[in-house]
């Protein structure tokens, strides 16, 4: 029986996705991590089209309950019931190189004692990027982290 992971490669190979020499595959974890924080991306349609695609990467090594993607030009909150509640917790951060952005090795550390942070990444190109914060009146109020 093949693990997910082997489907997705195998998958891949058939659909001629991605040359065998070049995927990224055999670099997943074969398990997903067991993470505290959840990852959150804000993806450009355009961004989609790329052939790198760094978002599927995550997706199959997170936790689904720690991982989401929603791919569109605008977000809110009545979008996803999800998104509202990241939206609204103190733990959200945006990962933003904007004039207010903090050090992400700044922030406390994710600890047994307290619940990971939700990160939040604007997946496209820089005007792609953005664009979707500019669209998004809500990402505005989230405090900014760069790394």
């Amino acid at each position: 029986m093949a693990t997910q992971l082997e489907t997705i490669f195998l998958k891949k190979q058939f659909l001629k996705m991605r040359p065998k020499t070049v995927c990224w595959c055999p670099f997943l974890p074969r398990e997903p991590l067991e993470v505290k924080s959840s990852i959150i991306i804000l993806q450009h349609p355009g961004e989609e089209k790329r052939c790198l695609r760094t978002a599927p990467m995550l997706e199959h090594s997170l936790p689904k309950e720690n991982f989401l993607l929603l791919k569109g030009r605008r977000f809110s909150s009545a979008v996803n019931e999800r998104l509202k509640v990241v939206f609204s917790s103190p733990n959200t951060v945006l990962c933003y190189p904007g004039s207010e952005a903090v050090d992400i090795e700044t922030l406390p550390k994710v600890n047994e004692n307290n619940s990971g942070y939700n990160v939040i990444i604007l997946d496209g190109t820089w005007p792609q990027a953005k664009s979707l914060y500019a669209n998004c009146d809500e990402l505005k109020k989230i405090k900014q982290i760069f790394t």
